[in-house]
């Protein structure tokens, strides 16, 4: 597993100079399917479209179409989330953020038919408040 506590090794930032969490650089443990699922994110200001690039049994990558409007949260990670797709509920949590683009981390494994579920269709994600996360 990334460790999501590393910060930002790659000396990264943001269009404003921002320092954010950067993409783990160690090999991954669960390969990744690429795909291009179209899904909303539920923020404060409003809701997102938000794209599925790629996932695993243990975690995905989230795109948002405008790097500005990640970027709000990128300064919060980790941030926990629930991911819904039909009766499918995954809790993670965004762990690294670069180039409008989320690494998300699944705390549990989810099964095949569920990535495929996720590869196919539209899904939601919602944040969960600083208050209830585990994190």
């Amino acid at each position: 597993m990334e460790n999501p506590s590393e910060e930002n090794p790659s000396g990264e930032t943001t269009p404003d100079e921002t320092p954010v969490a950067a993409p783990p650089t160690q090999s991954r443990i669960h390969n990744r399917v690429s795909c291009s699922s179209m899904g909303e994110i539920f923020l404060p200001g409003g809701d997102h479209k938000v794209q599925m690039l790629d996932i695993s049994s243990g975690g995905c990558k989230i795109k948002f179409p405008l790097v500005e409007d990640g970027l709000s949260l990128a300064e919060q990670l980790p941030i926990e989330f629930v991911i819904t797709k039909g009766p499918a509920s995954i809790p993670g949590a965004f762990i690294w953020f670069s180039g409008g683009m989320f690494g998300c981390h699944f705390f549990d494994h989810i099964l095949l038919d569920v990535i495929a579920d996720l590869m196919t269709g539209a899904f939601r994600v919602r944040l969960l408040p600083k208050s209830a996360q585990s994190i």
